[in-house]
């Protein structure tokens, strides 16, 4: 599927998505201006990640939600562990 990048002309937000050609976003997905949103093909020079909220790397947001699974598994243990059966 190819890219686009899109730009709000009233925010000025710019992210990168893939869909269809016959696709065309219009609403920015930032600041929710309608009929805002500028198409660009993939090939334009910036792009700036979907989720501006965090400034995080793509491994630091990857090994947080590793270890946050691996804590909601102990805890699913736990409580398995601790049901009572009744036969």
């Amino acid at each position: 599927m190819p890219s686009y990048d899109y730009e709000c002309e009233e925010c000025g937000f710019k992210f990168r998505v893939s869909h269809s050609i016959a696709n065309k976003l219009t609403d920015c997905v930032q600041c929710d201006a309608p009929e805002s949103l500028v198409r660009y093909s993939g090939a334009s020079t910036f792009w700036v990640s979907y989720d501006q909220s965090e400034n995080k790397k793509v491994g630091t947001v990857v090994k947080e939600s590793i270890e946050d699974f691996k804590d909601d598994l102990e805890q699913q243990k736990r409580e398995i562990r601790n049901r009572s059966f009744d036969g």
